[in-house]
């Protein structure tokens, strides 16, 4: 499900128009986020129109990643993970183990879902294997995402 832009209502995820006030959608460019503008709100990215309905759609799959207490989300690419930036930074504000800046998740065409350790204190960590700084590390559904102390399970469909 998606919100619309215009009226807020949910819709769903692969709809052109909304289905509740038919406003056209449009679609960032790099990130994938449903918008209004010339420019995505969540990445800067250029903004254009959803493709024609009858052209083969190259969808990125979600990626969602969860534990089991009280964290769960969704996959942005591009999204920093940490303390202090990123949209899930309310998720880890109380966490002193995450850095400010820990990674980021990114979607590549050729490699999947990918985790990027940003020089984090305490480490990311991919099924137990600490990642180099500054590297695409590929993720899988089922595989472990640690963020320092916080272990994530990723779901990827």
């Amino acid at each position: 499900m998606i919100k619309c832009p215009n009226c807020n209502e949910e819709i769903d995820s692969d709809s052109f128009y909304c289905d509740q006030c038919g406003q056209k959608l449009q679609f960032c460019v790099s990130c994938g986020e449903v918008g209004l503008g010339k420019r995505c709100t969540r990445c800067g990215g250029g903004m254009g129109e959803a493709p024609a309905e009858t052209e083969a759609v190259a969808m990125i799959p979600v990626l969602t990643l969860s534990n089991n207490q009280d964290i769960r989300f969704t996959g942005v690419s591009g999204a920093l993970i940490g303390r202090k930036q990123g949209p899930y930074s309310h998720l880890f504000c109380q966490n002193r183990y995450v850095s400010g800046v820990h990674a980021q998740l990114v979607y590549k065409s050729d490699m999947g879902w990918c985790v990027i350790d940003k020089h984090s204190s305490n480490g990311t960590k991919i099924n137990n294997v600490r990642l180099s700084p500054e590297t695409f590390s590929p993720l899988h559904s089922g595989d472990i995402l640690s963020i320092a102390n916080v272990d994530l399970t990723a779901d990827i469909r």
